[in-house]
């Protein structure tokens, strides 16, 4: 088996990416392997460039049990909490909106842009590099989206609505709101606006 050396990898990558590249190469195995794998292959680099302790790997699984499950010893993927494709709306009937949808089993995705009233003035589809559909779902894992509150509102008149819609193996989360947002909101349109090189704010 060909294994991933970090020149291959995607740039920044973070260290539950790197626990997840691990176990997607070599199958569910044990946190004393996973570190191994990754210090060997120098998937993640500290700021001090010492090799990653055992002991940070395994808080680092502990931390994410929404991607992680620990059964007899071995690290497993949570794949019930994986992201398969997204919706996202952001705007208003006043100035401008962004719609993008984004399949991230078959690396696809449509944008659309528009203006008072909703009118479409910018309407493509393209492809996305497998590179970039793992480096987003990786940052939408981070921003830890599937917590975010069914529903953020404030009242105020017309001003900015959003929704979310994302499908996953176990089903389906939404999420919406009016003129308030979720913690990570900024980020999220951000790492919206890196993949589909356009708009979303």
């Amino acid at each position: 088996m060909t294994s991933v050396k970090r020149s291959e990898c995607i740039d920044d990558i973070t260290l539950h990416e790197a626990i997840k590249r691990v176990i997607n190469e070599y199958g569910s195995t044990t946190v004393e392997e996973i570190t191994l794998r990754v210090n060997e292959y120098g998937l993640y680099e500290r700021k001090d460039k010492k090799p990653i302790p055992k002991n940070q790997i395994r808080a680092r699984i502990r931390k994410y049990p929404h991607l992680f499950i620990i059964e007899d010893g071995k690290v497993y993927l949570n794949d019930k909490n994986k992201i398969l494709s997204i919706e996202a709306f952001v705007g208003g009937y006043f100035g401008s909106s962004y719609q993008v949808s984004i399949d991230l089993e078959n690396n696809t995705a449509t944008y659309k842009k528009l203006e008072d009233g909703y009118e479409i003035i910018n309407d493509r589809e393209f492809m996305i590099e497998y590179a970039k559909i793992e480096k987003f779902r990786s940052e939408l894992e981070s921003i830890r989206i599937l917590k975010w509150e069914k529903e953020y509102f404030a009242p105020v008149l017309d001003g900015t609505s959003w929704s979310v819609i994302i499908k996953t193996a176990d089903g389906q989360f939404e999420s919406r709101g009016s003129n308030a947002f979720p913690r990570n909101w900024n980020r999220f349109c951000s790492s919206i606006e890196k993949i589909i090189m356009s708009e979303f704010r």
